[in-house]
C-alpha cells in the first residue's frame, strides 16, 4: 500500500475508532449483539469515511453485517479503494481478543477485491479492552489455517461432528 494511504489511516485512526463505536450503538440485533464499522476509502482523489451497523432484528431474519453496509456505501459513491476497516463489537468466543469479520464478510472483501494490504483494526466497546490490528492477508492466512485444522479434526473423529 502506498505510504500516503498509511499516513492518512494513522491521521484518521482515532476518528475511525470513535465512528465504529458510534455505529455499533446503532446496530439492530434481536439478541443484543451489536457491531459497528467505519472504513477509510479513497476514490483516486480524496478520502472519505463510511459507517455501517449490523442488522438482524429477529432470529429467523436475514443478517446484514456492519462491514457489508459500509462497503456498499463506499461502492455506491465510487470509493473503490479501501485503506482500512475498523470493526467494533464484542468477541464471539472466549479465545478471541476482539471480534473479527465473519466468513461472509471475508467473502465480501474478496468479491470487492479488497487489497491484501488493507488494514483491519478490531476493537471492543471501550478503550480498556484489547484491540488488534492486522492486514487482510493475515486474516486470510488465519482462516485457512483454521479450516485445515477443522478438516483434519473431522477426518480423524467424524462422530464428533
Amino acid at each position: 500500500m502506498d505510504q500516503k494511504h498509511v499516513d492518512k489511516y494513522v491521521e484518521e485512526k482515532q476518528t475511525l475508532v470513535r465512528l465504529a463505536r458510534e455505529a455499533q450503538q446503532r446496530g439492530i440485533s434481536y439478541r443484543g449483539f451489536k457491531v459497528g464499522c467505519a472504513l477509510l476509502a479513497f476514490n483516486g482523489q480524496e478520502y472519505k469515511i463510511f459507517q455501517g451497523a449490523n442488522m438482524k432484528p429477529f432470529k429467523q431474519g436475514p443478517k446484514y453485517c456492519a462491514e457489508g453496509i459500509a462497503l456498499g456505501s463506499a461502492q455506491a459513491e465510487h470509493y473503490n479503494f479501501i485503506v482500512a476497516i475498523v470493526v467494533a463489537g464484542q468477541p464471539q468466543s472466549e479465545y478471541d481478543k476482539t471480534l473479527h469479520p465473519c466468513l461472509e464478510c471475508v467473502d465480501l472483501f474478496l468479491g470487492f477485491r479488497l487489497g491484501l494490504d488493507t488494514i483491519i483494526h478490531t476493537i471492543c466497546e471501550s478503550d480498556q479492552k484489547p484491540t488488534e490490528e492486522f492486514l487482510f492477508v493475515d486474516q486470510l492466512h488465519n482462516l485457512t489455517s483454521a479450516m485445515i485444522s477443522l478438516t483434519k479434526s473431522r477426518e480423524s473423529n467424524p462422530a464428533a461432528f
